[in-house]
């Protein structure tokens, strides 16, 4: 069973990816779906950071190697 942290992670986590689609429409149209998601909840919002937190770390490791 998933606790509600781990749920709103992956929700944070699937906006992230409908982010980087190829189809620069569909890039802008999930841009304003996840600033309307993140602004519903403060909790959404800090998921929301966390995980964009955990992908800049990884950018960066990405990049040191």
């Amino acid at each position: 069973m998933r606790t509600e942290r781990e749920a709103l992670a992956a929700q944070a986590a699937d906006w992230l990816v409908r982010l980087s689609a190829d189809d620069a429409a569909e890039r802008q149209q999930a841009a304003s779906g996840f600033e309307r998601w993140k602004q519903q909840d403060p909790r959404h919002a800090e998921a929301a950071a966390a995980m964009e937190g955990l992908l800049g770390t990884m950018q960066g490791l990405r990049e040191a190697s």
